[in-house]
């Protein structure tokens, strides 16, 4: 079973300056769509250029400015609002509201 799941997997590293694709999650994020019909919106966007590696599959991106995804070193969590507990998989899992610093609390996620 293992094989069959690894078959669509691929192993790729990018270096500074390359350019990629983006995949977004249709339904989350919408900055960088330009159709109210998520069902009909592209999945990958770009190209955008490398900007710096981050770790082994985490790279920082030139972003347009009108895209609303928050770069990894600017958003710090400042504080926990809440916690419950949720079932994933048949597991307990915590999920935590976080108020990130420098935004609103209605921007916490």
């Amino acid at each position: 079973m293992q094989q069959q799941e690894n078959k669509h997997i691929s192993d790729r590293q990018f270096q500074i300056g390359d350019d990629v694709y983006l995949k977004l999650q249709q339904h989350r994020q919408q900055s960088l769509r330009d159709s109210s019909f998520h069902k009909l919106s592209l999945k990958f966007y770009g190209p955008f250029r490398v900007l710096y590696i981050i770790g082994k599959v985490v790279y920082s991106l030139d972003l347009p400015p009108m895209a609303d995804i928050h770069p990894l070193n600017d958003k710090v969590p400042e504080t926990i609002l809440g916690r419950k507990m949720v079932k994933r998989d048949h597991v307990a899992a915590t999920k935590v509201l976080v108020q990130w610093k420098g935004l609103p609390t209605d921007e916490a996620t």
